[in-house]
């Protein structure tokens, strides 16, 4: 049974990197000016704008040696310069969130592009007037902040609010900072943006139509899929004891990233700013938000629910 076992995973392993040989032979070569100008933007990039000053200087020096000793000439199809690009990166620096995208539209490829989900927003009053909000899927467009703020202003008579982040998935700083203006005073600085090179901003509440008041209990329900400026909002709340987290750990990504094109085919994606507490200068990276109450993501609302009753 065991070697039945072993045989099956080696040839489903085989086949695997066969088709991805295959499909790199079918792939037309880059031409060599192209090459040589995505690693040379893809340099600069990183000593300008990446995140993590004492890898920077590691990235650059590597990549800048490899490009001269010509490790980069010959033919080079996109998945393997991609490859090679983001091994490298890897290597030197043993950051994951590296990543060389195909531009949008030149690429039939599915897994060199971003998918992004629809987004969506659910509001109910449910029993003893708690409020229900639920946030599902990718807000990216700044359309969104009318949609919360009408939200906001069904659910104002509230006498408990649960937040359903469960299903959350990529939002923008600006929308998050807008979403957590709702519950914290305006002109409140209550995080900061850290950049390469030594560079700091604050993160400030901003002046929203309908912010809720500040005696209305608020839960946020979480799980492992949570990740990003969502867990920005639910850490931030959490820190600044405006809400108690129920449900799983969240991914611990305390970092944002941003998209550089290379090349007319190529895009990067690099981690070029990371989040920090206000006072305590901490974060969820790697460790995620931890909950206050655990419970499984499948059974995190009714769980809620009893503990808003009960309070109430």
């Amino acid at each position: 049974m065991k070697q039945t076992l072993l045989l099956s995973f080696w040839l489903i392993l085989i086949n695997m990197l066969f088709t991805a040989l295959l499909v790199q032979a079918s792939e037309e070569s880059l031409e060599q000016q192209e090459i040589d100008k995505a690693v040379a933007s893809l340099i600069r990039a990183v000593d300008q704008h990446y995140l993590y000053d004492e890898k920077r200087e590691k990235i650059v020096e590597y990549l800048a040696t490899a490009l001269e000793n010509g490790e980069f000439d010959g033919h080079f199809s996109f998945s393997r310069l991609k490859n090679k690009l983001e091994s490298m990166l890897f290597s030197v620096s043993k950051d994951s969130s590296f990543r060389i995208i195909s531009r949008a539209g030149l690429s039939d490829d599915s897994e060199t592009s971003d998918i992004i989900l629809p987004g969506a927003i659910q509001t109910q009053l449910i029993e003893n007037d708690i409020g229900y909000l639920a946030i599902d899927g990718d807000f990216i467009s700044d359309s969104w902040q009318t949609e919360i703020s009408n939200a906001m202003a069904f659910l104002s008579e509230s006498k408990a609010l649960i937040i359903d982040l469960r299903t959350a998935g990529l939002t923008s700083l600006p929308f998050s900072q807008y979403f957590l203006s709702h519950f914290i005073p305006t002109d409140q600085s209550f995080a900061t943006l850290t950049f390469g090179h030594g560079k700091t901003s604050p993160i400030r509440s901003k002046s929203v139509a309908n912010p809720l008041k500040s005696d209305i209990p608020l839960y946020i329900v979480t799980s492992p899929f949570v990740a990003g400026s969502w867990e920005f909002v639910s850490y931030t709340l959490k820190q600044n004891k405006k809400a108690t987290i129920v449900g799983m750990p969240t991914m611990g990504l305390g970092f944002m990233t941003s998209t550089t094109p290379l090349s007319q085919h190529m895009s990067l994606i690099m981690a070029y700013a990371a989040f920090h507490h206000a006072d305590i200068n901490e974060s969820w990276k790697d460790s995620g938000v931890e909950p206050d109450i655990h419970s499984e993501s499948k059974n995190a609302i009714d769980v809620t629910l009893e503990i808003v009753n009960s309070a109430l």
